[in-house]
């Protein structure tokens, strides 16, 4: 059961999560204006799961972001920001948050990971077009990515604290937002140059502009001149 498809203040999405690669995004259900639902087809490409849309039963790769079979062949999907930390972080920043249900009416055991050490062994169980062993193949990286292109951030670079680095990619300034205590990496563009720094004062806030504007994980400004405005934020998510 990899993939949650809900509706939240309008947004339709569906939030899907493979094990196999250790990716999860949130996709919007809404497309060519036809909402659907997705589901797991089945089928993999490069050990990443491949989701189904049950509208027009197109195949979609997960990480490419493609639907690579059926009517909407090489149509790009939608993808909301995501955040994968600790349960203890996102509690501290977002204390009255609601979790989907393992009452899925289902008989499956979510307390149990069905791949034993899979997370920490050097083990792919199925074929992947390219391998590399610069780095173990089970380290979480966090990704920016735009078509074929993309750039990663290792959690070594974000050591003591909350640091931010600030980056040009795809020919665009951005800051890259992280902690490798707090276990999140998220990336923002920063097309006027801004100056930023990390700020702990006042949960949820993570960073703070050299004007005085405060922003929380997902980039939205909670205090300051700026206050109801959002960074745009990357595409990008992390995986192994």
């Amino acid at each position: 059961h990899e993939i949650v498809n809900d509706n939240i203040e309008g947004k339709y999405i569906a939030v899907n999560y493979c094990p196999l690669t250790g990716s999860g995004m949130a996709w919007n259900r809404n497309i060519n204006g036809k909402l659907t639902t997705f589901g797991v087809s089945g089928l993999l490409y490069n050990s990443n799961v491949m989701p189904y849309d049950r509208t027009t039963r197109s195949a979609w790769s997960q990480m490419k972001q493609l639907c690579v079979n059926g009517e909407l062949a090489d149509k790009h999907i939608e993808s909301f920001p995501v955040i994968e930390t600790t349960w203890s972080t996102w509690k501290k920043l977002y204390p009255n948050s609601k979790v989907v249900s393992t009452e899925t009416g289902m008989q499956r055991d979510y307390l149990e990971y069905p791949y034993g050490d899979y997370r920490e062994n050097r083990d792919i169980y199925f074929e992947v077009e390219l391998e590399n062993d610069t780095l173990h193949p089970k380290e979480r990286l966090y990704g920016v990515i735009q078509g074929d292109k993309a750039k990663c951030y290792r959690f070594d670079n974000f050591k003591n604290g909350i640091r931010i680095l600030g980056d040009t990619v795809f020919e665009k300034p951005i800051i890259v937002v992280g902690s490798e205590r707090e276990n999140f990496i998220i990336a923002f563009e920063n097309p006027e140059n801004l100056s930023f720094k990390p700020y702990t004062k006042q949960i949820p806030a993570v960073i703070q502009d050299n004007a005085g504007n405060t922003y929380d994980l997902f980039g939205t400004c909670i205090e300051g001149p700026k206050k109801g405005t959002s960074l745009t934020a990357m595409n990008g998510f992390t995986a192994y």
